[in-house]
């Protein structure tokens, strides 16, 4: 008799819209279930830490096996302005999207990045480079200065064209 008592209760419990039956299959729930670790879900563990930095100074940056390498250091605007030459960029993509193509520059002697959009140049921190116009034509990039200075640039193989 007791059997039979406590397995009808246990049933009414546990029937749906019954008597206390989304608190009772909550507990049943939070017994039955073992808490969840970060290893369980992402499951990353051997990937590299994406906080990491990728370039420093000495036996190498978190695991990376870089040795000796140092980040090179950012320069203020008065001197990226000061040392900036048309001749000295490389055009590392062309990109298209909602508001029209962009290219990509790069720097190496400054270590700086610049973007050419809507016929305007700016520097890594969006700030137009005053008197350098430019136009993107197909895979073929024109950069001007304002003493009529043209440089060509093209994606692929020749990264440069002198149009002087």
């Amino acid at each position: 008799m007791k059997r039979l008592f406590f397995s009808l209760f246990l049933a009414l419990l546990l029937l749906p819209g019954g008597f206390c039956g989304a608190a009772a299959e909550e507990l049943l729930l939070a017994v039955s279930t073992a808490p969840l670790k970060i290893g369980d879900i992402y499951k990353a563990d051997k990937m590299r830490d994406p906080f990491a930095p990728l370039v420093g100074a000495g036996e190498g940056a978190a695991g990376t096996g870089a040795v000796g390498i140092s980040a090179a250091p950012t320069p203020t605007p008065e001197a990226a302005a000061e040392g900036f030459n048309i001749h000295n960029l490389i055009l590392k993509g062309i990109l298209q999207g909602s508001g029209g193509k962009y290219a990509l520059f790069l720097d190496p002697n400054l270590g700086v990045s610049y973007m050419l959009k809507s016929s305007k140049l700016y520097d890594w921190k969006s700030n137009p480079v005053k008197g350098i116009l430019g136009k993107i034509e197909g895979k073929t990039v024109l950069l001007m200065t304002p003493d009529k200075d043209i440089q060509w640039f093209k994606l692929g193989p020749d990264t440069k064209e002198d149009a002087s």
